[in-house]
């Protein structure tokens, strides 16, 4: 191998170790969402403490909460509403009977190709890694679409050198072997496509690639759509990845901390002061212990059982805060609540404010709008393809829903209260949406409660129907 080829063959490696880092880091956070955090904090508590025995207390007494499900849960309701589909026919101006028609049977072959639930998987992912793609497959033994979810720890890519933001052949993982004692080397098969084949191919834990099995793509085009909430900078995958697994490790190290704390004050420890030379103290339910007075000292030796006097609630208190602020640094206000008295970690509850919830979905809908397009497209090509039914001669077209969520009246109470502040809102104008009603009859009410309300209080001041 010429020196040339070396560092190539170097500069190959370093980029495969690279993408196995990504996944590996998406497959940490998936692994957080799913709450199998264990390994993760003992691995953390390994790198903290070089004292075995706090290592061995804090696993021992490691206590995981379900932080990341509860944020993505919230946050990943982008098609909580639905996606509204609608066929026309090439040269129609409305749609005809016979185009109606056609659009029910796309949106049976939606439904039976788990549609919407598959979509919510995907907002899921994308909450939680900022990737997710979606493989259109022809079942042939059921004659029908099927769509599989391909998050981001499983998958990797070819990009294009004139745009890495483009792809030549992705790969997806179908199998691992690294479990079957039979075979000396862990090799793991993919499927890859392009948009003129489609192979099985085994990947080596150096990056190694050997075809399996190839034949053509009937299609012409990867049939896969990637999901991301954002456009990434620099190539395929997002860039900036979600602080999911960061935060909860410190909630996870806080209420370890917090728990080891509640079990010291729970034991009671027995405490000897001022007895010189005693080597050994036998106690029982009905054994005495005689102490002397320390030599020289004129001290008398005591024993006695202590406690310790941290405050338990304010140490919680504390926790309670840094979730609230984990959750205000993504632009959300949230509220944190225990509905249990005896377990605080299955009690605890993390509630986000609706408004900083639409206003999350609203950021990711425009990316998502494409993508669904192209999944739909894709999905009606390739049961076109496979079926005697097309719909080659119709565009499609698709609009996801507004996320419509019913605010509690205090949520309501703040949202306008603050756009009051910013002067984007009067009280005119919130009376007509609450009520329905006129400009005119709106300041009406204004006026009447203004009246109302100066009935034997001279001092208060009247509501300014502009805002001011």
């Amino acid at each position: 191998m010429n020196p040339e080829e070396i560092i190539k063959n170097t500069k190959r490696q370093q980029k495969w170790r690279d993408d196995l880092e990504r996944r590996k880091n998406a497959e940490a956070l998936i692994d957080f969402y799913h709450n199998n955090q264990l390994p993760y904090m003992w691995k953390l508590y390994e790198n903290l403490y070089e004292d075995q025995n706090t290592r061995s207390s804090m696993k021992a007494h490691s206590i995981t909460l379900n932080l990341t499900e509860q944020l993505v849960d919230q946050l990943a309701v982008a098609f909580k509403s639905g996606v509204a589909v609608e066929l026309l026919k090439k040269g129609e101006e409305e749609q005809s009977e016979q185009t109606k028609k056609r659009e029910d049977e796309l949106k049976e072959i939606l439904t039976n190709a788990m549609f919407e639930p598959v979509l919510k998987m995907a907002d899921k992912l994308c909450t939680l890694t900022s990737f997710c793609a979606i493989s259109v497959v022809w079942d042939t033994e059921s004659k029908s679409i099927r769509l599989d979810v391909i998050p981001e720890n499983i998958c990797f890519v070819e990009q294009k050198p004139d745009n890495p933001r483009e792809i030549s052949a992705f790969y997806y993982q179908i199998a691992i072997s690294e479990n079957t004692p039979q075979l000396a080397d862990a090799v793991s098969y993919y499927q890859k496509w392009t948009a003129e084949t489609s192979e099985v191919v085994s990947v080596g834990s150096n990056g190694s690639i050997r075809t399996i099995s190839s034949e053509p793509n009937p299609y012409k085009q990867i049939p896969i759509v990637s999901f991301r909430p954002s456009i990434p900078l620099f190539g395929f995958f997002c860039d900036e990845k979600p602080m999911f697994k960061n935060w909860n490790e410190i909630i996870n190290k806080e209420l370890t901390d917090y728990e080891l704390t509640r079990t010291a004050q729970s034991h009671a420890i027995l405490a000897v002061t001022d007895a010189d030379g005693l080597t050994a103290i036998k106690t029982g339910q009905k054994s005495f212990v005689n102490l002397a007075s320390s030599m020289g000292s004129g001290k008398q030796a005591k024993i006695e059982y202590i406690n310790s006097n941290v405050d338990i609630d304010r140490l919680f208190s504390t926790i309670e805060r840094l979730v609230e602020f984990f959750a205000n640094s993504m632009g959300i206000s949230a509220s944190v609540y225990n509905n249990s008295q005896s377990d605080f970690s299955s009690g605890y509850q993390l509630k986000l404010s609706m408004s900083g919830v639409i206003d999350s979905v609203n950021e990711r809908i425009p990316f998502y709008q494409k993508s669904t397009q192209d999944l739909v497209k894709l999905i009606a090509k390739i049961y076109s393809y496979n079926s005697q039914d097309t719909f080659d001669n119709y565009e499609i077209y698709i609009k996801i829903k507004p996320l419509k969520i019913e605010m509690s009246e205090g949520e309501k109470i703040d949202t306008y209260l603050k756009k009051i502040t910013l002067g984007t809102i009067s009280p005119v104008e919130i009376l007509m949406q609450e009520e329905k009603i006129s400009r005119e009859e709106a300041e009406q009410r204004i006026t009447q409660i203004n009246t109302d309300n100066n009935i034997g209080q001279g001092q208060t001041p009247p509501i300014d129907i502009l805002g001011n």
